[in-house]
């Protein structure tokens, strides 16, 4: 089957490297580690990354950043899936791409991932992490993108907020379906 995905979709993905099993491990098991939408055109992505624009993260690092890219260059040496939330309608997805676009160029937050990181090896979960709604994980992203369409993709109970969201309740949601899988 050829990857026919449209703008809203859902890629959950993971690389090889050790920072990748290290994030897997820690969210369950869960055999992915980030999670990024299906742009407008459709042969790109948001996503967050290093690298933007010049900018710097204590002056040494590339600053990590939200972005667009080559759908083709961000799936590279990657698997993954792509999921299609069931029942979306076109004014969701334009929804959806809008917001995202207003997000381009936002900082990703490098020290909520430090403290993510922390909380998690300490064992005390990710519900504990300061929310930062200005600066959202990979996955925050897909879920504050979502409900900027008016869809709460799998809410915990009394948690409505996209920013409490992991990954593994975004993939579980009950509308998500994969299309899409390379493993």
């Amino acid at each position: 089957m050829k990857l026919k995905p449209k703008p809203g979709d859902i890629i959950f993905s993971r690389k090889s490297g050790p920072l990748s099993l290290i994030i897997r491990w820690l969210m369950g098991p869960f055999p992915y580690s980030h999670a990024c939408l299906v742009a407008d055109p459709p042969n790109t992505v948001f996503t967050t990354g290093f690298g933007g624009k010049g900018k710097k993260t204590w002056a040494i690092l590339p600053a990590s950043e939200f972005r667009q890219l080559p759908m083709s260059e961000y799936l590279a040496n990657k698997k993954f899936v792509v999921c299609r939330y069931d029942g979306l309608t076109e004014k969701q997805r334009a929804q959806i791409i809008k917001w995202c676009q207003s997000q381009l160029g936002k900082k990703y937050p490098f020290r909520k991932t430090l403290k993510l990181f922390t909380m998690l090896l300490k064992g005390k979960g990710i519900n504990r992490v300061p929310l930062q709604p200005n600066q959202q994980h990979c996955y925050e992203f897909v879920a504050k993108a979502y409900s900027q369409a008016g869809i709460l993709l799998d809410p915990r109970a009394n948690n409505l907020d996209p920013s409490g969201y992991d990954i593994k309740e975004i993939y579980l949601s009950p509308k998500l379906a994969d299309i899409y899988a390379k493993s």
